[in-house]
């Protein structure tokens, strides 16, 4: 006999309860549904709350000396491409350190030009306020375009990577990582069925 099915809203409910990284990584591929359902609500709720940022120098040319001056760009998310929903935008751009922001937004606009290589470190920042919530972690995003405006990033990559990249940033107690399966938040689900009704 299949186990009942739950309504959408208990679904949800329940998510609320499971680390993200585990949501995305591993239960929005159990079916259809989870799928469809995860990756409205982390577009909705968590994705909004994404910082990602890139460093580079201010010197001219393709060599870089230890003199250089350093610069971090930080773009907040903005919203979903309406022509290509693969994509967000991020913008809203902060420069550090801010003397320098002119120059900086000189050399971002010549990068734009160029392109970035698929091994750029980016700096990726989940401010959800939640102390359990991996905080900054760096990865490579191969398919964010710059422009002039800020950068088109292929969202479901930066999450992935983001959500990879704390898993394996994570202590690991006992020589056990505890991750939430499938199979364990379905029995959640049906015991928290089973005693509200």
């Amino acid at each position: 006999m299949p186990p009942p099915t739950l309504p959408e809203e208990l679904h949800l409910h329940i998510f609320t309860f499971v680390e993200l990284q585990d949501l995305w990584l591993s239960i929005r591929l159990v079916s259809r549904s989870f799928n469809r359902m995860i990756e409205s609500h982390i577009k909705t709720d968590t994705l909004p709350k994404f910082v990602i940022g890139i460093n580079y120098t201010l010197g001219s040319g393709t060599t870089h000396h230890w003199y250089d001056v350093r610069t971090s760009v930080y773009l907040s998310f903005n919203a979903i491409d309406k022509h290509n929903p693969q994509y967000a935008l991020f913008n809203n751009m902060t420069v550090q350190p801010e003397p320098f922001h002119d120059r900086a937004m000189e050399k971002w606009n010549r990068i734009a030009n160029t392109g970035l290589g698929a091994a750029t470190q980016w700096r990726v920042q989940l401010r959800s306020g939640n102390p359990r919530t991996c905080e900054m972690q760096f990865v490579k995003l191969p398919n964010t375009v710059l422009s002039q405006q800020g950068a088109f990033c292929d969202w479901k990559e930066l999450l992935t990577a983001y959500f990879r990249a704390c898993i394996a940033a994570e202590p690991v107690a006992n020589g056990v990582m505890e991750l939430t399966t499938p199979a364990s938040l379905h029995a959640a689900a049906i015991s928290y069925v089973r005693g509200a009704g």
